[in-house]
């Protein structure tokens, strides 16, 4: 059994639907970094559906799900909800980028 150190865990989370990374589905986050990869299934061996650019705008589309090490965010493109995919957690923030 592995759980994920909680960060600024103030206790008062409970059932608002956020999750400890600040992401919640239908919410919008974005792209920290460049040329990152969105996948077609939550592991580093998925498939590349499409490469991400930094500060693009996605779409939350449901849990996290834990594989390869990695915390993986099932999301689709804001501006086209047709591309959809899978992305790891560490290049996604909740606040558009600079």
């Amino acid at each position: 059994r592995f759980k994920a150190p909680s960060t600024a865990d103030t206790g008062d989370d409970e059932g608002d639907g956020e999750t400890s990374s600040g992401f919640t589905k239908g919410g919008s986050v974005y792209v920290n970094s460049s040329d990152v990869n969105l996948r077609d299934s939550p592991s580093l061996n998925g498939g590349q559906v499409t490469v991400l650019l930094y500060g693009q705008e996605m779409t939350i589309d449901g849990d996290a799900v834990d594989a390869d090490e990695v915390t993986w965010w099932p999301v689709h493109i804001t501006a086209d909800d047709t591309i959809s995919g899978w992305v790891s957690g560490e290049f996604l923030q909740a606040e558009p980028v600079e």
